[in-house]
């Protein structure tokens, strides 16, 4: 029910359809409903249905609340040879981010799969001229839009080193230098100090050729579609793609549900082999109940 076409086929029916009555797409994932209850996750790929392989592998130690999550991270940990491009659309509080995040550093801190990560995103009034203007390095011009990013490392580096005070000093783990410790809070810093993660203008993109990286643009909804053109056509070796939005909160006057660049790149990918989708719901909402309100109610 948490892939871009939401099915859910009890496991009986299922078994007896042929693979033309199921017209199954590629990469769409399935809840596949047993007689005795029993929800099986599956995706279709290449004419068979194969059970998840990544979701249960709790990167940089978190685990999945629901279907759609567990659906993001088996397409999120699924190596950039297979699939380069990752499209997860979902309202506030699904936790895209925060899981897109964790499965970055898990393959770049603990399984060395990628070099670094790169994260930024989409403003509708920074542009390159906007960004010229404005005193300081790129880093300091792009610090108040990543703010959401650097929260949800502070609550990863929580989950991970096992503290819960964000005033205590945290061991480093295997991966970093001698230092003894540091706190929870100094954590996205330490990654940028690092070089593990750099947080980069869109205005930059264009004309670069990345590889060995772990590429994500947040709020993907007020991109462009030539923007976002742009951006899927710089991958080089190993490097995979992900765009993240939600197509409700469209800040842009030019764009609306159907022009925008994450919906537009995510109808054009619909069946590609290289391609893995997600469209998490309110009812997925791991946030509070306040905040489920609110995106039902004010979409």
């Amino acid at each position: 029910k948490s892939s871009i076409f939401n099915n859910s086929i009890p496991f009986d029916e299922f078994s007896k359809l042929t693979e033309e009555e199921l017209h199954l797409e590629e990469n769409q994932f399935l809840e596949l409903l047993s007689p005795n209850g029993e929800i099986t996750l599956a995706r279709y790929f290449e004419g068979s249905v194969y059970p998840l392989y990544q979701a249960d592998k709790k990167p940089f130690d978190i685990t999945y609340r629901n279907s759609g999550q567990a659906f993001a991270i088996e397409s999120l940990m699924t190596c950039a040879d297979n699939a380069p491009f990752v499209f997860i659309k979902s309202p506030a509080g699904t936790g895209k981010t925060f899981l897109t995040l964790a499965c970055a550093l898990e393959q770049v801190l603990e399984l060395n799969t990628y070099r670094n990560i790169i994260y930024t995103r989409c403003n509708v009034r920074f542009d390159s001229e906007d960004l010229g203007a404005l005193p300081g390095t790129e880093e300091e011009k792009m610090s108040p839009l990543v703010r959401p990013a650097m929260d949800n490392l502070e609550h990863l580096a929580e989950i991970h080193f096992g503290r819960t005070n964000k005033k205590s000093s945290i061991p480093f783990s295997r991966w970093a230098d001698n230092d003894s410790a540091m706190r929870i809070s100094e954590f996205g810093q330490y990654l940028i100090d690092k070089d593990v993660l750099r947080i980069e203008s869109m205005s930059y993109m264009r004309g670069r050729s990345l590889d060995n990286t772990f590429l994500i643009i947040d709020e993907a909804q007020n991109c462009s579609i030539s923007q976002i053109r742009g951006i899927l056509t710089r991958p080089g070796v190993n490097t995979k793609i992900v765009l993240l939005g939600d197509p409700d909160q469209i800040d842009s006057r030019y764009l609306d549900k159907y022009n925008n660049g994450l919906c537009f790149v995510a109808e054009r990918f619909r069946g590609s082999k290289l391609a893995m989708q997600v469209t998490l719901s309110e009812e997925e909402c791991v946030r509070s109940a306040a905040t489920k309100e609110a995106a039902e109610r004010l979409k």
